[in-house]
């Protein structure tokens, strides 16, 4: 059950008389609308007195230290108006930074023992919010404050919230397994669409779009976070005295965001810059050396030719010495027989080198089954 119909509009009464006094705003009048609350409220749920409370703690900067010293008070005030006045302050407090004496309030509340509004849960509850913006350590103290709170009563949207927020936030310090993160943020996320299901508030929003944003693998993932951020953003009430923290810090979530995305794509346009350079290197690499290859195979074979030619003449000579006159062997015949036997060596070499210029040149336009751009074929 959630504050709503006549009961939200009586509260909202009460809000607006806090407002409209200013730094007029005085302790009676503080105690007499809470006095009025309790009347209105009665045998809440648990998160309706969370809301109500919240929208009188943020109405008046002064009406949180008022109530703060309603619930000290033992001597004028009833244990009922106590109670709601050390759950307003504990929230105002917190809220405002002060959170020694939101937990100096709950302890307050703690003694009070009235039983609807200083349950147990409740009290874990709100204690455990004073952890959310410590150190690591601070943060699991919280988590486990919340797991307590929500085991005791399960299916409070701001219970369900505040342990998805905890869980959250281990994620992002790194307290979780690499390999649980995934699973994680999807129990977060399951946490917030029940709570937001059972009550539509700006921070439930707030912590989805964080989610989502974690969670963000694509653009349109990317654009989908940012659009539940706007949601947090325009839900936001103005007429809460920390309206304007909380927008500025939901902008700053936003821009913050924007960075990380646009960091992203820098890194990956880079990784693909580069892994497309040692594509180039390797295929440049690959050309130069079947190059060489044909130069040296080219050059091995007309040596060689060379050195067979002059064995080939040599040992003609010699047969045409051997012979004499009477084999009418003679000069002429010695040299066409020499360039007959050159034309076949260095034909046949020119060829070859032919046939491998004609491969090296279709190994150009395709490396490792890829077609070469024409620039690395100049």
């Amino acid at each position: 059950m959630v504050l709503a119909g006549t009961q939200l509009q009586q509260v909202k009464n009460i809000r607006d008389g806090y407002r409209d006094q200013g730094v007029e705003l005085t302790l009676d009048f503080v105690r007499n609308g809470i006095a009025d609350l309790a009347e209105i409220l009665i045998n809440p749920s648990i998160r309706t007195i969370e809301d109500a409370c919240t929208r009188l703690a943020m109405a008046n900067e002064k009406a949180i230290r008022f109530s703060f010293e309603i619930a000290k008070d033992s001597t004028t005030s009833i244990d009922e108006v106590r109670a709601f006045s050390a759950v307003i302050s504990a929230i105002g407090l917190r809220r405002s930074g002060e959170l020694m004496r939101s937990r100096e309030a709950l302890s307050i509340l703690y003694a009070l023992q009235v039983p609807w509004i200083g349950s147990e849960a409740f009290t874990l509850h709100l204690d455990s919010l004073t952890y959310t913006a410590g150190s690591l350590s601070e943060k699991l103290i919280g988590l486990r404050k919340s797991e307590m709170a929500n085991e005791q009563q399960p299916g409070n949207p701001g219970f369900m919230h505040a342990l998805a927020e905890f869980k959250l936030e281990s994620v992002l310090w790194g307290n979780s397994d690499v390999n649980d993160e995934e699973g994680l943020l999807n129990e977060c996320l399951e946490l917030v669409d029940k709570s937001i299901a059972l009550q539509d508030w700006p921070k439930f929003h707030f912590t989805r779009a964080r989610i989502l944003l974690r969670k963000a693998r694509t653009y349109s993932d990317f654009e989908y976070g940012l659009r539940e951020l706007d949601e947090a953003i325009s839900k936001e009430a103005k007429s809460m005295t920390d309206a304007q923290e909380r927008r500025s810090r939901y902008q700053f979530e936003r821009s913050m965001a924007e960075l990380r995305w646009n960091t992203v794509k820098l890194e990956d346009r880079t990784k693909a810059n580069i892994a497309q350079s040692v594509s180039e290197a390797k295929e440049s690499l690959a050309l130069e050396s079947k190059k060489g290859q044909v130069q040296a195979i080219s050059l091995v074979a007309f040596i060689t030719s060379f050195i067979a030619l002059l064995q080939f003449s040599a040992a003609l000579f010699i047969v045409a010495e051997k012979a004499g006159e009477s084999a009418n062997v003679t000069f002429w015949y010695l040299l066409g027989t020499l360039v007959t036997m050159a034309i076949l060596l260095f034909g046949s070499v020119f060829a070859g080198v032919y046939l491998l210029n004609r491969g090296y040149r279709r190994f150009e336009f395709k490396v490792n089954g890829e077609p070469l751009r024409q620039s690395q074929m100049a």
